[in-house]
C-alpha cells in the first residue's frame, strides 16, 4: 500500500554519488594536425584530469601517465 508523505520529508535511495559517480566529463576539445584531443575529468580516479588523443585511425589514448594529473591548482582559492 502507497503511503503519503510531506514533500522532502522521505528517504530517496538514489544519490547523486549514484547518478554522478562514474560520469566523465569532457572539456576542451580541439584539433592537432589530423589528431583530436580532449581532457577528461574522471570522478571515478578522485577527480584526476586526463588528456585524450584520438589518431586517425580512431584509437584513443592517454596523453598523461597514470600516475599525473593534468588539473592545474593555480586558481584555486587559499
Amino acid at each position: 500500500m502507497a503511503r503519503t508523505a510531506p514533500y522532502g520529508s522521505w528517504v530517496s535511495p538514489i544519490s547523486t554519488e549514484l547518478i554522478t559517480g562514474d560520469s566523465i566529463v569532457l572539456y576542451e576539445a580541439m584539433a592537432g594536425g589530423d589528431d583530436l584531443y580532449w581532457s577528461e575529468l574522471r570522478p571515478a580516479e578522485g577527480g584526476r584530469k586526463v588528456i585524450v588523443r584520438r589518431g586517425t585511425d580512431g584509437r584513443t589514448a592517454e596523453i598523461n601517465p597514470k600516475a599525473l594529473n593534468a588539473r592545474t591548482r593555480v586558481h584555486e582559492y587559499g
